[in-house]
């Protein structure tokens, strides 16, 4: 398995999300890139060939408005994430103190609200998520 080497530009890549070109000890070239969390890396030929051409290096400007809007973005989900579970919370309050079998239909929903947002499964708007994003 080739080794890239330079790990800084995985380094780099990871933090502000903008791809990059790295070359590897065995003398190939890859562009390094974002993949949700994840930093992966695609042949430059293949990169070519599904999107266009290589990119070039950020300047600094670039990566620290890049790093800059994954942490606005990042605080936005988080605040987005703490509004929706508040939200659940407050419906399912109601359900609190109940004996299990005298749960009313709406407090049974909001229980099952609670678990479908823990697992992921709330959009921040209360909708359902298609179930290939749970």
């Amino acid at each position: 398995m080739a080794l890239l080497l330079d790990s800084r530009i995985h380094q780099a890549v990871e933090r502000d999300g903008l791809p990059r070109v790295g070359s590897y000890d065995d003398g190939s070239q890859h562009v390094l890139y974002l993949d949700g969390d994840t930093v992966r890396s695609l042949s430059a030929s293949d990169w070519i060939a599904q999107r266009g051409p290589l990119p070039i290096d950020p300047t600094p400007e670039q990566s620290a408005a890049a790093i800059a809007a994954r942490v606005a973005a990042q605080q936005q989900a988080d605040s987005d994430a703490l509004a929706l579970r508040q939200r659940v919370r407050a419906l399912a309050q109601s359900a609190v103190g109940i004996q299990i079998d005298q749960l009313t239909a709406v407090q049974v929903r909001a229980l099952i609200a609670v678990l479908l947002q823990k697992a992921g499964a709330i959009d921040k708007s209360g909708a359902i998520r298609p179930l290939s994003e749970w």
